[in-house]
């Protein structure tokens, strides 16, 4: 299957403005979440304006305290640009008891309005940045994270903030590109608090 999701935001107003977009978003859920080896996701967010805040989140999948595992098999592809702040996520968990697994393609591409100043990005392939992961984050597929803006930009190929009890094994690709004036940070995988081990394959890249 086909999920395609495009959100747009544009103002001449001096004020905050937000667009967000996501492909597959779940909250409380007890099941698993598959997109299979023919499927596609594809999710754009833009949000610009002449003066004030702007944000743009784009995610492929989306799942707050999910009881069950992730799957990518086929291809997910998320990207924000905002005139302030842009960010993009193949795959966010958030206080899961499944394991995230990618055989597939994921690509998470924030770019940063290059006109205006005080603006950043953030990229990342597969994110767990709030709450626990009590599984294992696994990638056998290519994942592809790259971020530009003016000021910050930042790019993860696998980034785990919070405790994960399991281990995070690439067998595949990670990619991680991140380009900014001021101050730029890549990691292929950056995890914080876990558990268990890491370990890049001799198939890893």
């Amino acid at each position: 299957g086909y999920i395609s999701v495009s959100a747009t935001s544009a103002s001449s107003a001096s004020s905050a403005y937000g667009a967000y977009a996501v492909g597959i978003e779940s909250d409380s859920i007890s099941g698993t979440i598959t997109n299979t080896s023919t499927g596609e996701i594809s999710v754009y967010a833009e949000s610009v304006a002449y003066t004030g805040y702007t944000l743009a989140t784009a995610m492929g999948i989306s799942a707050d305290y999910l009881t069950g595992d992730i799957t990518n098999e086929g291809l997910i592809e998320a990207r924000a640009f905002a005139d302030v702040f842009a960010e993009a996520a193949g795959i966010e968990a958030v206080d899961i008891s499944g394991s995230i697994t990618n055989s597939g393609i994921i690509k998470a591409h924030a770019f940063g309005d290059e006109d205006t100043s005080a603006e950043s990005a953030s990229a990342a392939g597969i994110t767990a940045v709030y709450g626990n992961i009590a599984g294992n984050i696994t990638n056998s597929g290519t994942i592809e994270s790259i971020a530009s803006a003016t000021s910050e930009a930042e790019a993860f190929g696998v980034y785990a903030e919070y405790v994960i009890s399991g281990d995070i094994t690439n067998s595949g690709t990670i990619k991680a590109m991140a380009t900014a004036g001021y101050s730029a940070y890549a990691a292929g995988i950056d995890a914080e608090l876990i558990s268990g081990t890491i370990t890049n394959t001799s198939t890893g890249v």
